[in-house]
């Protein structure tokens, strides 16, 4: 899956409707490390050797903006309030 408007390229050929996708909305109980699984799983399927290292550079991309790497004018930008909204995993521990 990818997203053409920010040109990271995901995982070629997959979309809303693959499989792994519905494995990940199917997952009951949700969890982070389940729906790892399944993702890092996609990745080597789809990558072999480079599934790992094109795992963690799309992972940057994707979390790139989510907080803002410089101070910036508030006068220029409204500050905006960042949640943690759940625990975060190290990927390198799974």
């Amino acid at each position: 899956m990818g997203d053409t408007a920010d040109a990271i390229k995901g995982i070629p050929g997959q979309g809303k409707k693959s499989k792994y996708i519905t494995s990940i909305n199917n997952l009951d109980p949700y969890t982070e490390e389940a729906a790892y699984s399944i993702v890092k799983n996609a990745y080597l399927e789809k990558f072999g050797d480079n599934a790992f290292g094109t795992m963690v550079e799309n992972h940057m991309l994707l979390k790139m903006l989510d907080r803002p790497l410089m101070d910036y004018d508030p006068e220029v930008i409204v500050p905006i309030k960042y949640e943690k909204k759940r625990k975060s995993i190290n990927i390198m521990d799974i």
